[in-house]
């Protein structure tokens, strides 16, 4: 495949954080760009010069969410957060529970075919047309939100029931509601994930009001 110009012309450090090497690799020989690796838990291939570069991006594998490893993500925030850009490369959808902190990060979504996934990737650099995370949020109703925060405390349905003064084929609706918002095809499946990923969940998902 043709790479973009602006791809081979880029001296900036590029991070692609992603436990999925083939992912990885597959990125640095479509871009061309001199991308370096580093897990979900933090583990670096080799050392990563970062003086004297003009731009500091990390790029991060939306499968984060399915993996709840976040130590290789923390260690770059820490360190990386207020001189970096980072972007949300979204490949197999789901997930949702973007951690607190990144609402103006950029995400790309790369659910399509290799051409267009580049493209995307491509603008996203240029920060051509792109689209913040805060704009990825599942859009809940202020009932769905005091159910989906009376389920992330593990209440009882009987508990919730009674709290929110609905009846159990009600709530098992609102249920699938917050389950499909947030990416999710079983409800099972979205409180495997929060579980998962509960220590860096935003916690606007727990107040009262988004």
């Amino acid at each position: 495949m043709e790479k973009y110009i602006y791809f081979i012309c880029n001296k900036d450090v590029n991070i692609v954080l992603t436990d999925d090497y083939f992912f990885y690799y597959g990125l640095k020989q479509l871009t061309g760009l001199p991308l370096f690796h580093i897990t979900y838990e933090g583990v670096v291939n080799k050392s990563i010069a970062i003086k004297h570069k003009r731009n500091i991006r990390v790029l991060v594998d939306s499968r984060i969410f399915y993996s709840g490893k976040w130590g290789g993500y923390k260690m770059l925030r820490g360190s990386l957060n207020m001189i970096s850009q980072w972007m949300w490369l979204d490949v197999a959808g789901g997930g949702g529970f973007y951690p607190k902190g990144c609402d103006y990060d950029i995400y790309v979504n790369m659910q399509g075919n290799v051409k267009n996934n580049i493209e995307k990737l491509y603008f996203a650099f240029l920060k051509k047309n792109v689209s913040r995370i805060v704009n990825h949020y599942p859009r809940l109703t202020k009932k769905e939100q005091a159910v989906l925060q009376c389920l992330l405390k593990n209440g009882g349905i009987n508990e919730i029931k009674s709290q929110l003064k609905i009846e159990e084929k009600t709530l098992s609706c609102y249920q699938s509601k917050i389950t499909r918002k947030f990416g999710c095809k079983r409800y099972i499946r979205f409180m495997y994930l929060y579980s998962l990923n509960k220590e860096m969940v935003d916690e606007r998902w727990l107040m009262p009001s988004i």
